[in-house]
């Protein structure tokens, strides 16, 4: 019974030694969950400090284990080896994607949300952590990219401010180039681009090839505003009486001089400009977004909220004071909703 007892009472060490750990690693993810000025280290900062100090609790763990110091230490130079080990083998995948992803993350060159383009791949950001960057293709799939090839590559990415949409169009010489480009430019009016305007890219031996751009402000609408504009330039040139076929075609004329010009169609336009694809296809995308801006929105009230206590040192009266604490409970309450919001968000996005 007593060497029970006694075996019992050699591992109170290692259990405080667990408790403690478990407890000290809970407080510090807690805090970085809830607290929003840790909230602005960033995911990757996180994931780095919640790693280190497992890895630290694993190794208080160890050396409290009710062994003897030598097999103790063999433990601890066998952990030491592997790790070495670990780095050695991995340091060109996973060390060199922690590294990335810490050098994407301080660099803040992309967000959540954003339009980018690394190598062949052309997407939207959904999630950031300290390996890998996942992105929304076009066919609404989840793309994972390593953070080591989004460092090794050039990264295109869209502003929000705008971005330019063009489209290229070939036609004969027998068309005036003022008629051309007056028409191109109305189509990407009426697509709603701004600032239209058309570069003659190329002069080939039997027709010339136009290219018009504008400026897209609202980047949600990239694909069909691309598409919407090769529509508008089909629709503009067939009306000003312009054919787009080819040049062969259009110079051997063996078909009795007709028209090759569709018949107004009945159909309505804008018909379909209620249904926007993009909601369906960067749908993770947004809602990552959405989680963006709430997380800008609680940092903004942190501030606002530090702005107005210390308004309370200048207070002059016991009133004055009373409103402003009235007014931070307010939007602290209003900051933990956000916050509490963002959490949900986060899971379901995660489990989505």
């Amino acid at each position: 019974m007593e060497k029970i007892l006694n075996g019992l009472l050699s591992w109170v060490n290692t259990g405080i030694a667990v408790v403690v750990v478990i407890a000290f690693y809970t407080a510090v993810k807690w805090l970085f969950t809830r607290q929003p000025k840790l909230k602005k280290t960033g995911t990757t900062v996180r994931q780095v400090v919640l790693y280190t100090f497992g890895f630290i609790g694993f190794i208080i763990v160890l050396t409290s284990l009710p062994i003897k110091e030598s097999v103790r230490g063999q433990l601890i130079g066998l952990i030491g080896i592997v790790i070495s080990a670990a780095f050695a083998l991995s340091s060109t995948t996973l060390l060199g994607n922690a590294l990335a992803g810490v050098m994407n993350k301080t660099s803040k060159s992309f967000k959540l949300g954003d339009f980018i383009t690394v190598d062949k791949y052309f997407g939207r950001i959904t999630n950031t952590s300290l390996f890998h960057t996942t992105i929304q293709v076009e066919d609404r799939n989840l793309v994972t990219l390593p953070n080591l090839f989004i460092a090794s590559n050039p990264v295109k990415v869209i502003r929000e401010s705008g971005t330019i949409i063009s489209a290229e169009v070939s036609l004969g010489y027998d068309v005036s180039r003022k008629i051309i480009e007056e028409e191109l430019k109305n189509a990407a009016l009426k697509t709603g681009l701004k600032e239209p305007f058309v570069f003659i890219t190329k002069l080939g031996d039997f027709s010339t090839h136009y290219k018009v751009h504008g400026l897209l402000e609202d980047t949600n609408k990239y694909f069909s505003t691309r598409s919407l504009l090769n529509e508008m330039v089909m629709d503009h040139l067939h009306r000003a009486k312009v054919e787009i076929i080819s040049p062969s075609f259009m110079n051997q004329r063996q078909v009795n001089d007709q028209e090759f010009i569709p018949k107004g169609s009945k159909v309505k336009e804008g018909s379909n400009e209620d249904v926007a694809p993009e909601d369906m296809i960067f749908d993770k995308a947004k809602q990552a977004k959405e989680i963006e801006k709430k997380q800008v929105h609680v940092e903004k009230l942190d501030e606002t909220i530090e702005a107005t206590k210390a308004g309370l040192k200048t207070a002059e009266d016991k009133k004055e004071k009373e409103a402003i604490r009235e007014k931070v409970k307010k939007m602290e309450n209003k900051q933990q909703i956000i916050s509490e919001s963002i959490e949900n968000d986060k899971d379901k996005l995660k489990h989505d």
